[in-house]
């Protein structure tokens, strides 16, 4: 069966394209930044008014910050370009590689916690087939003496 025909694609909820970013002081997302003020947060992307895409520079940049509060960065680009969106840094490399590695060591231990309940669940499956086998067999056994009758 091939694909339904006339089904609408689903849109994303940021624009992440570099099309998109660009406008914002070539952040990215998942550029991870610091704020005027501060604070530490994740570009997600941009949001325009509708949910097609807009005009390069017309949306709006939102970032995640570390307690997982949503929000926009707001810049005036309409009167000093660039200039609107000073403040806003881009952190180095090493911070971007160090979430990286940080967010791989998470996804390997929840991993790892899922293998482990799996492995419990099937060590008490198998326990419980074991238990049902030895009762099925335990009639069958022929009780008789040991060893049965000696050649001479």
């Amino acid at each position: 069966m091939g694909p339904k025909k006339g089904g609408k694609k689903k849109l994303p909820a940021y624009w992440s394209e570099p099309v998109d970013c660009e406008p914002f002081g070539g952040l990215k997302a998942r550029d991870l930044i610091r704020t005027p003020l501060g604070l530490f947060g994740t570009v997600l992307g941009v949001k325009y008014e509708t949910k097609e895409r807009g005009e390069p520079g017309t949306g709006t940049m939102w970032v995640q910050y570390a307690n997982g509060f949503l929000s926009p960065i707001v810049a005036d680009f309409s009167t000093s370009g660039y200039a609107g969106f000073e403040g806003y840094q881009r952190l180095s490399d090493g911070d971007h590689m160090w979430r990286d590695v940080k967010e791989f060591h998470q996804a390997r231990e929840e991993g790892e916690n899922v293998r482990e309940i799996i492995d419990a669940d099937n060590e008490k499956y198998v326990a419980e087939l074991i238990a049902d086998w030895e009762k099925k067999n335990k009639g069958n056994k022929k009780g008789g003496k040991k060893g049965g009758k000696k050649k001479k």
